[in-house]
Order: C-alpha cells, then sequence, then structure tokens
C-alpha cells in the first residue's frame, strides 16, 4: 500500500535553507557593491570630462589672448631680485573673460537667492563639477553658497624658490627698481611680461590645471612656503586635468605631475628645461 502524499519518498522540498539564503543575500550583496562602484566610477568619469571641456575653453582663451597681445597674461608679482610676492587673487582670469561668451561671470560674481532667501552662487566655467558649492552662515537668517575658482595658473614654473628668484613660468612680475628710501617709501617698479616667443615649446608647457582649492589661483610642483605641499589638484583619482599653451588637454596623477625628475620638470618651464638648481626643497 501506498503512504500518503506526506511520506513519498521523491517528494520535494519547497522553501530554503538557511545555507542556501545566506548565499543568495551575499551573492546579492556583492552584486550592488559592484553596482555601487560602477556608477560612482561613471560619475567621476562624467565629472572629469566635464573638468577636461572647462580647461579646454580656458586653455583656448589663452591661446586667443596670447594670438592678439603676443604676451601672457597672470598674476603680478612684486620681484625685488632675492624673492617675491604675489597677489593670488589677481591677474589672469579677468584678461581671457572678453572671449569666453555666454560663460557666465567668474566664480564667485553671480548670484541669487533661494526662496528661502538664502543667497547662492551659481557655479561656471571656473568651477570643478567635483568641488561641491561651500555653505557658508552669516547671522542668523542668511546662508551662503559659494563656488570658489577651481582652477590655478603655471606663474612662476619651478622657479618657487627664494634667494633665486628666475621667470620660468608664463606670470608677468613687477620689478622692484632700487630700494626704499629713508622714509621706507617702496621704490618704484616696472612690469615685466611673459611673452609669446618666451615660450619655447608650447605643446610642452603646462598652462592652467586643477588646483588643490582657494585661495590660490597659481598651480606649482613645490612651495617655498610649505615645502610638502604641491598645489596641482588630486580631486580626480589622485590626480588632475591641465590644459598646454598650445591649447591640448591631458589628465595626470599629481604624484607623477609633480614629481622632482627631469622630464616632469621641464613642462613646467617657459624654456621647457628642468632647471635642477630649484628642486632644493624637494631633493
Amino acid at each position: 500500500m501506498r503512504g500518503g502524499s506526506n511520506d513519498h519518498p521523491f517528494r520535494r522540498r519547497h522553501g530554503f535553507t538557511l545555507v542556501e539564503l545566506l548565499v543568495v543575500i551575499a551573492i546579492i550583496a556583492i552584486l550592488a557593491a559592484l553596482l555601487l562602484t560602477s556608477l560612482s566610477q561613471a560619475k567621476e568619469s562624467s565629472r572629469s570630462a566635464s573638468c577636461k571641456s572647462n580647461v579646454r575653453q580656458i586653455g583656448l582663451a589663452l591661446m586667443m589672448y596670447v594670438d592678439e597681445y603676443h604676451k601672457y597674461p597672470g598674476a603680478v608679482m612684486l620681484d625685488s631680485g632675492r624673492s617675491f610676492e604675489t597677489d593670488r587673487g589677481a591677474g589672469w582670469t579677468g584678461p581671457l573673460m572678453q572671449y569666453l561668451p555666454g560663460t557666465g561671470v567668474r566664480w564667485s560674481d553671480q548670484r541669487g537667492y533661494n526662496t528661502d532667501g538664502a543667497e547662492w552662487y551659481r557655479p561656471s566655467l571656473w568651477t570643478c563639477p567635483s568641488v561641491p558649492a561651500k555653505r557658508t552662515v552669516v547671522g542668523p537668517t542668511q546662508t551662503f553658497f559659494v563656488y570658489t575658482l577651481c582652477y590655478g595658473y603655471n606663474v612662476k614654473g619651478t622657479g618657487w624658490i627664494f634667494n633665486k628668484v628666475q621667470d620660468l613660468g608664463l606670470g608677468p612680475r613687477r620689478v622692484a627698481l632700487g630700494k626704499p628710501d629713508p622714509f621706507d617709501n617702496p621704490p618704484p617698479t616696472m612690469l615685466v611680461e611673459t611673452k609669446e616667443s618666451d615660450v619655447l615649446a608650447p605643446s610642452q608647457m603646462i598652462a592652467v590645471a586643477d588646483n588643490l582649492g582657494p585661495p590660490d589661483s597659481w598651480i606649482t610642483p613645490q612651495d617655498p612656503d610649505l615645502h610638502d605641499l604641491h598645489d596641482f589638484g588630486v580631486r580626480h583619482r589622485a590626480g588632475g586635468n591641465m590644459v598646454f599653451c598650445d591649447g591640448h588637454v591631458e589628465y595626470g596623477k599629481q604624484e607623477k605631475v609633480v614629481k622632482a625628475t627631469e622630464t616632469a620638470r621641464k613642462r613646467w618651464n617657459n624654456d621647457n628645461l628642468p632647471h635642477r638648481e630649484t628642486w632644493q626643497n624637494d631633493l
């Protein structure tokens, strides 16, 4: 006599065991992690592509400026012959605006108000998409959202070194003619600009690139004040985007771009030479 249906020796069981459920959950978790990683990478790739578009437009504007004026703009430096000071907020962006119609005004000049009355600043060509607005509370009722300048100019090349001031970058400088008088009045100065002909290999010289952020609007592979701080950016997978004097754009890892090697350092200088004498802070 056959047994009841519940006693059939070949009856298939319904449901999953605990081990099977755990295996399924683990597989789902792995797939979700892979998907989130891929989405994050795709999002960063999109931001980096937009950033490259920004620096490409800035580079084209720089080329048009140089073609018209036969010299380079830049943050003006006061050069005493042994050391220098630079106005970090001045110089190189303003002259390029005439060649960038429709891109809006500079990073912190365009403003509006939210419905709650908070003031905000729109991102623009001068803002890297990977850098969010900085929220700043002013008083009990007003909140500012500020987008800052995200790109730096190769003002000095590898010549950021005291006592051996060299004019290796793109930025003009204001040279002191003499010494202060007995009443400590500053001496007269003369503006010395980088001419188009001073850049011997435009396709090999970095002009504008991602930097580490405000307030610095310049980039350098070495800083005389903070010897270990390399202002070239790291926001795109430990690297940054850069446009060269001929207008082409490259991406580079920070470690490689600022490395104290002849191949890397000559791309910072207008004579296309590495200038080992300026490496003392990095050796």
